[in-house]
C-alpha cells in the first residue's frame, strides 16, 4: 500500500506539473500581478489601522490568556493531588499553548498585510507605514517569551543560549516524545515546501518574466541550512 501511495503521489505531481507546463504559454503572470495598482496611500493607512487594531485586540486576549494560565499554574502548585489537580494542570497547559497560537496568528495577519502591499503595488515610501502591524507583533512575541519563564521557572529566559536544548531538558518522557515526533514531521514538511517554493519562484521568473532571484537565493539558503544542518547534527551524534 505504501508503494502504491508513493506511485500515486508521483503521478499526481506529474499531472500537476504537466498542467502548469501547458498553461505557461497563455498565462500572462506579470500582467496579472501588475493589473491593478490599488495600494494607494489612503488604502495603506486604512489597511494598517485595521490590521493594527486586530493585532492589538489579540494582544489583549493574549494577556488575558497568559494571566489565566499563571493562575491555573499557581492553583496546580498548591494542590496535593487527585483528579482535580490533573484537570487544573491540563487547563494551564492549554492556556500556555493558546498564548503561542495567538502570537503566531498575529504574525499571519501581519504577513497578509504585507502581501496586500506587494499585490497592490505599494511604493517604497509606504513600506514604513505597512510595517506597523509587524512591529506591533514584536511586543506580543516579547510578552510570550517573558510569560513562558513565569509560567515555568525551569524554562530558559528570553534570549538565553541553547534555548531549545534547555527547553527539551525540562520535558518529561511523553512530552519529549511528542515534541521530537512533531518537529521531525515538520522538518520533512518544511524541506518539501522549500523545494516546492524554489520551483514555483523559478517558474514565475521564467514564464512570467518576473525576476525572483533574491527570493530563490533565500530559499536555497534555507533549504541547505535545514537539510544539511539536520544531517550534520545527526552525524555528530554518531561521531561522539
Amino acid at each position: 500500500m505504501k508503494v502504491k501511495r508513493y506511485i500515486l503521489l508521483i503521478l499526481l505531481g506529474a499531472v500537476i506539473g504537466g498542467i502548469i507546463g501547458v498553461s505557461s504559454d497563455w498565462i500572462d503572470l506579470k500582467g496579472w500581478m501588475n493589473a491593478d495598482q490599488f495600494a494607494t496611500t489612503s488604502f495603506i493607512i486604512w489597511m494598517t489601522l485595521i490590521f493594527s487594531a486586530l493585532i492589538l485586540l489579540l494582544t489583549l486576549i493574549q494577556a488575558k490568556v497568559q494571566h489565566e494560565a499563571i493562575r491555573y499554574k499557581n492553583q496546580f502548585s498548591s494542590q496535593m493531588g487527585g483528579d482535580q489537580t490533573d484537570q487544573i494542570e491540563r487547563k494551564a497547559n492549554i492556556k500556555f499553548l493558546t498564548a503561542s497560537v495567538i502570537v503566531y496568528g498575529q504574525y499571519v495577519l501581519s504577513f497578509i498585510s504585507l502581501l496586500l502591499l506587494v499585490i497592490g503595488g505599494a511604493d517604497s515610501e509606504d513600506l514604513l507605514i505597512g510595517m506597523i502591524p509587524l512591529l506591533l507583533v514584536s511586543v506580543s512575541a516579547v510578552m510570550v517569551g517573558v510569560f513562558q519563564h513565569r509560567f515555568d521557572a525551569r524554562m530558559p529566559k528570553l534570549g538565553e543560549a541553547n534555548y531549545v536544548e534547555k527547553s527539551m531538558q525540562i520535558m518529561d518522557e511523553g512530552e519529549r516524545h511528542i515534541a521530537i515526533v512533531s518537529m521531525f514531521k515538520v522538518y520533512h514538511f518544511n524541506i518539501s515546501l522549500l523545494l516546492l517554493g524554489i520551483l514555483v519562484l523559478v517558474w514565475i521568473s521564467i514564464v512570467g518574466n518576473y525576476n525572483q532571484a533574491p527570493g530563490i537565493i533565500a530559499l536555497i539558503i534555507l533549504f541547505g541550512y535545514n537539510a544539511f544542518g539536520y544531517l550534520w547534527k545527526v552525524s555528530r551524534f554518531y561521531r561522539e
